[in-house]
């Protein structure tokens, strides 16, 4: 019986060091880059637009990497949209391997204390493209965004 209640205690023991390590982590992580939630909510207001319906690519949204987005983790799916984030080489190939096709450039990702500001556009199919931007706030610890200033051209 004392085995039984020494491996029981050791268990919840165990549990609850590994979710308080997880829960660390993640709060530990998003404060360190604010702009992997901010970016993040960006793409989920974009994609949520109508006028973005385009930025897709077989169910995939190519971003270019530069240095914007450089030390941001970026979802691999967001509401059931793949993002895959290419080096201007591997678009150029990919797009004279296919066929040339939209891509989303980060122009702009500036995060404040309690705001955030994220300016976008695509490119990649013709001169004239179409771009955007995201304003976010911070509310409880969230980011959240609301749609911004829209262009098509």
């Amino acid at each position: 019986m004392a085995r039984v209640k020494l491996l029981a205690t050791l268990m919840a023991t165990l549990l609850i060091t590994n979710t308080a390590i997880c829960i660390y982590y993640q709060f530990n992580t998003q404060s360190a880059n604010p702009k992997n939630s901010v970016v993040k909510e960006a793409l989920r207001v974009c994609t949520k637009d109508l006028r973005y319906f385009m930025l897709t690519q077989e169910n995939t949204i190519i971003i270019l990497s530069n240095e914007q987005i450089g030390d941001v983790k970026m979802p691999r799916d967001l509401a059931g949209v793949k993002s895959q984030v290419l080096s201007r080489e591997a678009i150029d190939a990919k797009a004279a391997a296919d066929r040339p096709f939209l891509y989303l450039v980060f122009k702009e990702v500036n995060v404040y204390d309690n705001t955030a500001f994220v300016s976008f556009y695509l490119t990649g199919v013709f001169v004239a493209g179409a771009g955007g931007s995201v304003n976010l706030t911070l509310e409880n610890g969230v980011w959240v965004g609301e749609g911004g200033f829209w262009w098509i051209a």
